[in-house]
């Protein structure tokens, strides 16, 4: 008997502790709580709610949440993953996320010129907006984005 209420208790502590935890990953991804809600297609008021313990999040924004680099094995139950992205990953992550695809694609293009084992990439996408990214692996040159 006194095993099963020490796994209620616990089960408890984890349900009580999740409200706070899911303030210190937002926070940790640098979202205000406006700006969370926005990106996860809640109000703000929702937000304030799972944030306060009054409701608890369904599991359609918990994958959300997750998509945008929250660690939500640690929000639920207070053990972070293997692979958790820094903040400055996150930050960097929730703006390329919030980016016209324009812009998108010109980073994804930078990135993969750093990446390449070529002294220079270029990377043109054609269509309403045209995007191109020339540079080396130490520096880039010009990243345009403009439409035609």
């Amino acid at each position: 008997m006194l095993r099963n209420n020490l796994t209620v208790n616990r089960e408890v502590k984890n349900i009580l502790n999740i409200f706070d935890r899911l303030r210190e990953e937002r926070e940790r991804m640098g979202f205000s709580q406006q700006g969370i809600a926005d990106v996860l297609g809640v109000t703000k008021q929702t937000q304030f709610q799972y944030e306060k313990g009054n409701n608890s999040p369904k599991a359609d924004y918990l994958a959300k949440l997750s998509q945008i680099g929250a660690d939500v094995q640690y929000i639920l139950t207070g053990e972070r993953t293997v692979e958790v992205i820094s903040d400055a990953e996150a930050t960097l992550l929730a703006a390329l996320r919030a980016a016209p695809v324009a812009l998108q694609h010109a980073a994804l293009a930078a990135a993969h010129g750093v990446l390449a084992s070529a002294p220079t990439s270029t990377v043109t996408i054609q269509g309403d907006v045209g995007v191109q990214v020339s540079g080396g692996t130490q520096s880039f040159g010009n990243i345009q984005v403009g439409k035609k």
